[in-house]
């Protein structure tokens, strides 16, 4: 007879571009999970390529089971803003957290994980933290290049950059999301201020939520005090800079999977031609983000306590 599994949502996105760090995420969570459960992984995507829609529906996952969401009806009116916020680091398919609560009615908590995020220990653990009334749990990247914009989070977001979380994993409180109408207050400020922002997603997300996010740095521990979940800074990713931290790891996950030949090519393309040019558009973005910290026209400055939630 077989043995019922308990069932982990897990949402996702993702490109041509990025299908095979999918495939190390989804195998990284596949090895750690315990035998009673199984990721219900939904993957979100616009435009992805019927050869890349092949394989994504043939990959064989263990405790994995994966259904491909094409989107792009659901983003297609908000299309032409976010491509005014989008930047070098920043993609369309970052903006869909934002709306996953509004289609997916019967969910009460999912989580969100971006592919290339390395997870190293059991994820039913991060997905039964309980977040209280709170809206989203995550992690705050603690790494030299993301503390660089610590006063502009404070004074263009107003969000106090201690309680900033990084949006590329999120545990998601859906009922909180439908009730305070998270979506469509999203899609009021986009549309109606559009404000200037160094990193969109994560500014709006974190603006939002404010006074209801949970930082899960010190609950998402390994026994050992290492980090159950890495979120590569999309500045230092392991698949173009192998000496980052936990790269041997990514890489060797990559390894046991059928896209590591992609993988590895993508390594290779990444000349230093396209170093050069992240590392330039790395410092328009500190310097840009330098110039809105002395600017009185950021989020909290012109919308002010009234647009929050209690």
């Amino acid at each position: 007879m077989k043995t019922r599994k308990n069932h982990i949502p897990i949402f996702t996105s993702v490109t041509n571009e990025n299908l095979p760090y999918l495939m190390v995420t989804l195998k990284s969570v596949s090895e750690h999970l315990g035998d009673d459960w199984v990721a219900d992984v939904r993957v979100l995507t616009a435009g992805l390529a019927v050869y890349n829609m092949r394989k994504l529906r043939h990959a064989h996952i263990d405790n994995v089971e994966i259904t491909v969401i094409d989107v792009n009806s659901k983003v297609e009116d908000y299309r032409a803003d976010f491509e005014e916020r989008l930047g070098y680091f920043l993609k369309e398919e970052s903006f869909y957290p934002f709306f996953i609560a509004d289609v997916y009615t019967r969910l009460a908590r999912a989580l969100y994980i971006e592919c290339g995020t390395l997870v190293r220990d059991s994820i039913e653990k991060l997905y039964h933290v309980d977040l209280g009334c709170g809206f989203i749990g995550g992690l705050k990247r603690t790494d030299g290049i993301d503390a660089s914009f610590d006063t502009y989070r404070s004074t263009w977001v107003g969000v106090n950059p201690n309680v900033y979380i990084d949006t590329s994993v999120m545990l998601m409180n859906f009922s909180a999301f439908r009730k305070y109408r998270i979506g469509s207050r999203f899609a009021r400020l986009l549309m109606g201020y559009n404000f200037d922002t160094v990193s969109a997603a994560s500014d709006y997300m974190n603006f939002l939520c404010k006074g209801h996010v949970s930082v899960l740095n010190d609950v998402w521990q390994r026994d050992d005090g290492s980090e159950g979940i890495v979120s590569f800074s999309p500045y230092r990713r392991p698949w173009h800079y192998v000496n980052e931290p936990y790269a041997d790891e990514f890489w060797d996950t990559a390894r046991r999977t059928p896209f590591y030949d992609d993988v590895r090519n993508a390594y290779f393309e990444f000349n230093d031609e396209k170093k050069a040019k992240e590392e330039r558009a790395l410092e328009e973005i500190l310097l840009r983000a330098e110039k809105l910290s002395k600017s009185p026209d950021g989020f909290y400055h012109v919308l002010g306590e009234n647009y929050l939630i209690e």
